[in-house]
């Protein structure tokens, strides 16, 4: 199976734009030969850039994917990355534009 890295973020619409709604966005981190754990870091918690560790599930294949949802502000940009806890490497999504994304 192929590196997979993504985000998914449901439509939502907002009723007051004065205050933005929370909704949820759920990354996903997959690459041979990683194993647990794995975190998501980025500009969405507080403080910013706090690694939070990802939910790891076995595949079909007996391949590691990690999933973590977090709750972020409606119409907000982010910046995120992916890192390994045994060692100190980062890695972006190559299908994000320099890890960020604009929620609409």
């Amino acid at each position: 199976m192929p590196e997979t890295y993504g985000i998914e973020v449901p439509y939502q619409t907002t009723t007051n734009m004065s205050s933005p709604s929370k909704v949820p966005v759920t990354f996903t981190f997959h690459r041979r030969g990683v194993h647990p754990p794995l975190f998501v870091a980025g500009s969405f918690s507080s403080p910013p850039w706090e690694p939070r560790e990802m939910i790891a599930s076995i595949d079909q294949h007996g391949d590691y994917i990690f999933t973590k949802q977090v709750m972020v502000d409606e119409c907000s940009e982010i910046q995120y990355k992916f890192r390994h806890a045994s060692g100190d490497w980062w890695a972006l999504d190559p299908d994000a534009d320099t890890g960020e994304i604009l929620l609409i």
